[in-house]
Formats: C-alpha cells, structure tokens, sequence
C-alpha cells in the first residue's frame, strides 16, 4: 500500500537529517574552538559568488580555490563530519539496493518456449517423449501434442507465470494459503495441493493419489477419478453395472478408454454424474475418464485422440418447432 511504501522510504530520510543536524553542531563546536587545521571551501573557487555567503567571507583572491578568513574546524569534527556523509549515502544507497532487489524478483516474461530459451514454465504446454529405439521418419524425441500456447510476456515470479499486479508473499488478510504460487512446473486450481497434484483421505487416514477429469454429453456432466486398484467401477456411490441399469453397451461405453489401453484392472474409477439420462452420462464419463488418463500419462494422448475419446461429442437432440408436432415433422397441407 501506499502508506506502507511512505514509511519505508520516511525511514532513511529521517536518519539522513538526523546526521546533518549532528555535523551542524560540530562544525558550530570547531569554528569555536577556533584551531587551524583545516580549511573550507568556499563557492568563490568556483568562480561564481554565492548568495548566501556574506562580502566578510568571501575573501579577496576568489579564483584561488580557499578562502583565508574562512572559519576553522579541527581535525575531529572534520573526520566525524566526513563519516556522517560517508554513512548517510552507504545508507540511501543500501536502501535503493534493497528496493531494486525486491523489485527484480518479478519480471517479464521472454524467450520461446519451444526453443527453450523461456525464463518461465507453462505446466499446460507438455510434450510427447519418445521411446528409446523407436525410429520414424520426421519425429523427434519430444514434439508438442496439444494446445499450441503463445508466447507469454506478462510478469513471471521464480519461474511462474502470474497475474499482474501482485506482490508475493500475499497477504494474508485479503487471500487464502498458499501465499506463494507452486513451483516451477507444478499445476495449480481445481483443487491440487502445493505440489501440483491431487490426494485424497484412504481409508487409514493416509493420503492418496488421484487423477482427475471432467466430461460432458448431451446434458450430462461428469467428474472422473482414477486411483491405483484392481478394476473397481462406481459412480455415484453405487456400483456402475447396477447404475447404468445392467446394460451392457453403455457400462462399456462408460470405460472404454481404459480398455482399450488394456489398464482397466490397474485403475479404480470412480465418478459423479448428473443431468441427462444413462447413455448421456456413459459418454461424459467416457470423456472425463480420458482426460483423468492423459493427466496420468500424457504420452497416452496421441493413442486417445486417435480413437476420439478426447473429443466432446456435440451431438444433440433437435428441438421441437413451435407450432409443428416435432423437430422436421410438418403438419399435413390442407388446401381449404
């Protein structure tokens, strides 16, 4: 805030005038004391008169460079004085160290990522790795398989994007823990700790890994979770087969993508769905649970954009036509 940069920067101001008014009481205690030991200069070396000085000060020869009747100070009050000047300018120039040192640590973002020249990490641009051995023509070991991000210039703090405006630490009265954004890498939102990742309770209290994503069909939602099991399938509390009313097509609709990947035995499955009816929310689950299986394994995600269970199937109902019985049927021409 601003009152709290006034008193930051009131601080040196304050002991810079505090020295001043010390070297002005020995300067007053050596022109007293009246020893000869050294001798001030005075504006007449400069070649021009000063307005302040009086004709007593002045001097006759002025393009000498020292006035004669100068007052005299002693050689204490000389070197107290020069180390009061010393320390005031150690002291502004430490504080002006501090404030550039605190204002470097957020910058700019530059560079291209896709050189590796950025000075920052966007945890959402991932790449493919490919396996040792494994020889094509025109592949590279790591090639971009997704969204393509733009150059990011905004404000980067320790290798993070971050919103501008912000001052790390945050504050505490105005934002929730963390105050410090995850690190270089790690996503963040929807519920993911510190880390990047998601953990929930098991049963004896210890916390577990979890993979999540979400899906949409028709007007059907779902979230997906995948843990480590042995092929356990429930969604909303309630056993799959049992909730998508024993039929087998849309249990298998349902989790197709982990059989086709033969991992369904290596996965427990567990969603929440809501809207729509059984087979709307066979295909959200089918949607969700791919991308819960990309954010596992994002090298799974060539193989399931191939098979096209990372694409939002936009197919709907037709909406009925006011004043027609159904979405194309007509009502019968009748000429009179």
């Amino acid at each position: 805030s601003r009152g709290s940069q006034a008193q930051s920067f009131r601080a040196p101001l304050d002991r810079v005038g505090a020295m001043w008014s010390v070297a002005a009481l020995l300067l007053v205690a050596g022109a007293n004391a009246g020893a000869p030991a050294f001798i001030l200069p005075t504006t007449a070396s400069r070649g021009t008169e000063s307005l302040v000085t009086s004709k007593a000060l002045r001097g006759p020869r002025r393009n000498e460079g020292y006035s004669q009747t100068g007052p005299a100070i002693t050689g204490a009050a000389a070197a107290a004085f020069v180390a009061l000047v010393a320390l005031g300018r150690q002291g502004r120039s430490g504080s002006r160290a501090t404030r550039r040192q605190a204002s470097d640590e957020i910058v700019m973002g530059t560079g291209k990522p896709w050189e590796g020249t950025a000075n920052y990490v966007n945890p959402w641009e991932e790449r493919v790795t490919v396996d040792e051995g494994f020889e094509k023509e025109n592949v590279s070991k790591a090639y971009p398989h997704g969204w393509a991000f733009p150059q990011y210039t905004g404000p980067v703090y320790k290798g993070v994007p971050v919103v501008e405006g912000l001052q790390f630490p945050l504050d505490p009265e105005k934002y929730y823990p963390p105050l410090e954004p995850p690190p270089q890498g790690a996503k963040w939102g929807d519920g993911r700790a510190e880390d990047g990742n998601w953990y929930m309770e098991g049963e004896g209290g210890e916390k577990e890994q979890y993979w999540q994503g979400t899906g949409r069909r028709k007007l059907a939602c779902a979230i997906v979770r995948i843990v480590k099991g042995n092929g356990q399938f429930r969604i909303n509390n309630i056993d799959a087969v049992e909730w998508l009313r024993y039929y087998p097509i849309w249990w298998l609709k349902a989790c197709e993508p982990l059989c086709a990947l033969s991992q369904k035995n290596d996965f427990d499955i567990v969603a929440k769905t809501w809207g729509g009816g059984p087979s709307g929310q066979a295909g959200a689950i089918r949607l969700g649970l791919a991308r819960a299986m990309q954010e596992y394994d994002y090298n799974w995600r060539p193989l399931l954009k191939k098979g096209k269970y990372l694409t939002r199937d936009t197919r709907v109902r037709e909406p009925k036509k006011f004043g027609q019985p159904g979405a194309r049927k007509k009502k019968p021409y009748n000429r009179r």
